[in-house]
């Protein structure tokens, strides 16, 4: 793209100079669009002088050119998705969500979800981040006033080179502070970076509370019961999880709610009470697609649903049911939508857990004879967890071709939507 020949001191070619001016002007447009840089970056004085370095004649865009320049490639690449779209053979998903600008200006982001030629899920669900939202929405009314505190904790310290250096000194005094995180600031319009906030301020709260005596211009230092408080909460914070992994991902907060229901913080339980209320409503919608997830996935399949529906307190007769309503849903859905993915090793740590409790929980031995595809496919034994911790879902049914005969539409149906249950 870029002739790599061209730089300080080299001659160029005047029949290149068009081309290079072309590529320039490219490749400023993207900074501006990869940086969310505003258009008047162009105008600013340093850059100039590096683009006039690199390549004296080089004719800088203003920022009226770039704004035509980023609405050009914006067309081109609109031309090219809308080929690829033509050409699949799968469904799209179209999900549509509240997109918040650095100027804190509201827009309708709207995202489509598809499977391209070669098996890949392209762009993310965010049905499950929704949900998540909601509930941490919860959680952090509850600790406002901490998270308040910390966030100004975390100005004061990183303001001034001196107070960073006593807070060093805080951490060094206290001891047993090993992790290298540091601490971050949190973007207001992003729960997620709150909850990073908060994870890494509570690895150092020994070190706040030491700060707290050492200068007495430090006001802002949370309570004990704050930080009890905080990493209570914390527990319902994630990352953006992939659609396979959904199941066990609510599943285990459910798991959480119920534990802290009779929390003896009663803060924490009343939250934790309006929290469950929000995921019966959400999570009852939707248990029967996510379901379909684990049915598709060898390592689960049926088994895994017993197991989490009896780590709920559920008793046998009422999982039975369960179970019955997923398999009758399941082998009827053939018009039914939900999403697919890569069984990633983001939440590591959660998904070995659930994986450990339910290796020890799997101890039964199943065969099938004279039975449907569907169930010799569910009575066969499982994938080892152990060996298969980061299975490809789409690539495995790929390749059990026999399988795609029967379960195809299925298959397909699992791969492109699930955010229709909230009418996005």
């Amino acid at each position: 793209m870029f002739n790599e020949n061209v730089g300080v001191g080299v001659d160029v070619d005047e029949n290149n100079i068009s081309c290079i001016d072309d590529v320039v002007n490219e490749l400023i447009s993207m900074i501006i669009i990869e940086h969310d840089l505003p258009y008047s970056f162009v105008e600013n004085k340093r850059f100039k002088e590096l683009i006039l370095y690199l390549y004296p004649k080089a004719k800088i865009p203003s920022r009226h050119v770039v704004t035509l320049n980023v609405n050009k490639l914006y067309e081109n690449d609109k031309q090219k998705l809308k080929q690829v779209l033509c050409k699949l053979p799968s469904r799209i998903n179209l999900t549509a969500n509240v997109w918040t600008s650095c100027t804190i200006e509201r827009y309708i982001a709207l995202a489509a979800h598809f499977v391209d030629n070669n098996w890949l899920l392209q762009s993310r669900i965010n049905f499950l981040i929704f949900l998540l939202h909601i509930l941490v929405q919860e959680g952090l009314k509850v600790v406002g006033h901490a998270i308040q505190k910390i966030r100004e904790s975390i100005k004061y310290v990183k303001r001034l080179e001196k107070r960073m250096g006593v807070f060093r000194a805080c951490v060094a005094k206290v001891g047993g502070i090993t992790t290298m995180v540091g601490l971050h600031l949190d973007a207001i319009t992003r729960w997620n970076f709150t909850f990073l906030m908060l994870e890494s301020a509570l690895l150092y709260h020994c070190a706040f509370s030491s700060l707290e005596f050492e200068d007495k211009s430090y006001v802002n230092c949370p309570t004990n019961e704050e930080w009890d408080r905080g990493e209570k909460c914390l527990i319902f914070g994630s990352s953006y999880p992939t659609s396979n992994i959904y199941f066990m991902q609510v599943w285990k907060i459910e798991c959480l709610l119920i534990q802290n229901v009779n929390n003896e913080d009663k803060t924490i339980r009343n939250m934790t009470i309006v929290m469950k209320k929000k995921i019966d409503k959400y999570w009852g919608e939707s248990t029967i697609v996510l379901c379909f997830e684990c049915i598709l996935d060898p390592r689960f399949k049926f088994n895994f649903l017993r197991f989490c529906y009896a780590k709920l307190g559920l008793d046998q007769m009422a999982i039975q049911a369960k179970l019955k309503v997923v398999k009758h849903k399941y082998q009827t859905s053939s018009q039914g939508t939900s999403s697919v993915t890569t069984f990633t090793s983001k939440n590591s740590s959660l998904q070995w857990n659930i994986m450990n409790e339910f290796i020890q929980y799997e101890n039964e031995s199943l065969s099938g004879v004279d039975k449907s595809y569907l169930d010799t496919y569910l009575e066969e034994q499982n994938l080892s967890s152990q060996y298969h911790p980061n299975l490809d879902l789409l690539q495995h049914w790929v390749l059990n071709k026999y399988r795609i005969a029967v379960l195809a539409e299925n298959v397909q149906a699992s791969i492109c939507t699930r955010n229709w249950r909230l009418g996005f």
